[in-house]
């Protein structure tokens, strides 16, 4: 219903004075304020714009400048109007209401509590401690007057994929005296970081610019890899990246040397407010009924303490012999010296899913502490691989073919080579993977095929069929044709039907008509039979003793039925004499014979 603005015409007396309605799509400035969008209406829109011609209004003023002020007011809004003319046209109108929170669409209560807070636990055992932080924010607002809902996500995940400590390598850092310079940091840190966001509905952001359609989507993503290099003498650690689009994030962790220091902290972070736990939080604005969550969940990445070193023994006091004379143990202590350097210290070894029955992604890092345990882990690992492989299940017994022959008739020698009862023994994977192929092969058929067939000019044509894929498209588009070829014909077919009744209606009325007539005039005729061609040519069937048409193959042949035929009908000629017209001469002959018998002259007397 298009609503007519009252600023520009005659006032009104005051006892039918009605304020104007508040329009659909006010949009929230500050509390309970609303206001019109700031973007140009759309003459459709018939809320923001009731002049418009499309609403059946008149844009058209006979003042070229004015303004109008008028109330705006319903049982919930409490504001003004402001309108207006410039250059003899109307201008849509503004308002801006106050709304009384009363009256407000209330979100429906969760039934049920998610939010949560749990203090953060350090492990015991460890030499150094990583604190990293993930947290993601959400936040949906409801637009009040057109039930329209915008929603924000936003998710900034941390990683640290990996820690070698102690670092055994070197680092060049820039230095303004010296570029080449070298440090020999304690330890190495490689952190995955990744950022995304996700705006839909009819959010309103200085980065995306005005209100957003109800159905767009705008999302933002990124991931990347930052390597640190530290030491004893810092805590915090930060990286920082600003791409397109105006997204800026922040990834950083805390260093910690011992337990304690990590648990100073946490106790420090607490006393200011700040307390390092993983949380939920959900609030509501209960003024706009808007709703916002906040997650963040902190995590701890620790490197094992490295092996202590183990200085070789002491070569054993020299001891003489009887003799006077000493062994010379100097060839053993070079081979031992020799074996500890070659066995080398313990190193770490990250591995994954250590336990099957928990399921998602598993990773640890483990450190062997003698040639035993390393040859344990591995033949462990070894023995869960086998059994992930399925290396217990071996071997099994399959068909020696998936295809059961058809052995009847002429088939029984095409398939007479394949023994459907005989199996075959797979021992392993590569097996198992050369007889699935096999049968592949065997369902699938050879390809490629190729097809040659004659079109209507007598022209051979070829289609090619190199795959499975092609050949399901081929059949496709020759169904999808026949589909189209055969709805024509079925619409054609009852459209014939409907006229062929039709005239046999009328035929068998005129028949009818015409047997009426020569029964009424009953004149001489003879019946004589006569052939006339016809599109089609009707099969010729031949009788039996009893009379019965029994079909030939000539008469089945559709090509026979195609060409053009005759049909004989049976019809009742005229002989030629005593027509009517000989009759009606007849007739009038006699008429004027009694004319001349009778006549007598009356004018004379």
């Amino acid at each position: 219903m298009v609503r007519q603005t009252k600023s520009n015409e005659s006032p009104a007396p005051d006892f039918f004075y009605q304020p104007e309605a508040p329009q659909v799509g006010l949009v929230p400035l500050t509390g309970p304020f609303y206001a019109t969008p700031s973007e140009p209406a759309d003459p459709m829109d018939c809320d923001r714009y009731p002049d418009s011609p499309w609403c059946g209004g008149n844009p058209i003023d006979i003042m070229p400048l004015g303004i109008g002020l008028d109330i705006v007011q319903d049982e919930c809004n409490f504001g003004v109007q402001f309108s207006g003319t410039f250059l003899f046209f109307k201008i849509p109108p503004v308002q801006i209401v106050y709304r009384n929170p009363d009256c407000f669409p209330q979100p429906e209560e969760p039934q049920e509590n998610n939010d949560y807070e749990e203090d953060l636990e350090i492990p015991d055992g460890l030499n150094i401690y990583f604190l990293y932080q993930s947290y993601a924010y959400t936040s949906e607002t409801l637009y009040l007057g057109n039930n329209r809902v915008g929603r924000y996500e936003s998710k900034t995940t941390q990683n640290i994929a990996n820690v070698e400590f102690p670092y055994q390598g070197d680092v060049t850092i820039p230095a303004p005296w010296n570029p080449n310079i070298q440090i020999k940091p304690l330890w190495k840190l490689d952190l995955i970081a990744s950022a995304s966001a996700q705006y839909n509905g009819v959010w309103r952001s200085t980065r995306l610019g005005n209100r957003m359609a109800d159905s767009e989507v705008f999302t933002y993503s990124h991931n990347e890899t930052f390597t640190f290099y530290g030491d004893n003498s810092k805590t915090l650690y930060t990286a920082y990246y600003n791409r397109s689009g105006g997204f800026a994030y922040e990834h950083n962790f805390y260093y910690f040397q011992t337990r304690d220091m990590l648990q100073r902290y946490v106790a420090q972070e607490k006393m200011r407010g700040r307390p390092v736990s993983a949380y939920r939080i959900t609030s509501t604005n209960e003024i706009s009924g808007s709703t916002r969550t906040d997650e963040s969940i902190y995590a701890i990445y620790g490197a094992p303490a490295p092996p202590p070193k183990i200085e070789p023994p002491p070569p054993p006091k020299k001891e003489c012999c009887k003799m006077g004379c000493c062994p010379d143990n100097s060839n053993l202590e070079r081979l031992l010296r020799l074996l500890i350097k070659r066995v080398g210290e313990p190193k770490q070894v990250t591995i994954f899913d250590e336990d099957l029955t928990r399921q998602g992604a598993q990773k640890t890092t483990k450190t062997p502490q003698s040639l035993n345990d390393y040859f344990k882990l591995t033949v462990d690992r070894i023995e869960i691989a086998n059994r992930i492989i399925g290396i217990d299940t071996f071997p099994v017994t399959v068909p020696d073919t998936m295809i059961e022959p058809f052995k009847e008739g002429v088939f029984a020698k095409v398939f007479g080579f394949i023994d459907g009862k005989k199996k075959r023994k797979i021992n392993n994977i590569t097996e198992f993977i050369a007889w699935m192929s096999e049968q592949d092969s065997a369902v699938l058929g050879e390809f490629h095929q190729v097809i040659e067939y004659q079109t209507q000019d007598k022209k051979t044509a070829t289609i090619v069929l190199p795959n499975v894929a092609e050949s399901l498209k081929e059949i496709v588009l020759l169904t999808s044709q026949m589909a189209k070829q055969n709805n024509i014909q079925t619409e054609l077919i009852f459209k014939m039907a409907t006229e062929i009744v039709a005239t046999r209606a009328v035929a068998t009325k005129g028949t009818t008509v015409i047997q009426d007539i020569q029964d009424y005039l009953d004149y001489p005729t003879n019946t004589k039979k006569a052939k006339i061609n016809t599109a089609i040519s009707l099969p010729k069937f031949n009788t039996n003793k009893e009379g019965i048409p029994i079909a030939t193959q000539n008469s089945e042949n559709p090509k026979n039925f195609l060409k053009v035929g005759e049909v004989e009908y049976t019809y009742d000629d005229w002989t030629g004499s005593n027509s009517l017209h000989d009759q009606l001469l007849d007739l009038l002959q006699l008429a004027a014979m009694l004319r001349a018998i009778y006549f007598q002259r009356t004018d004379q007397e």
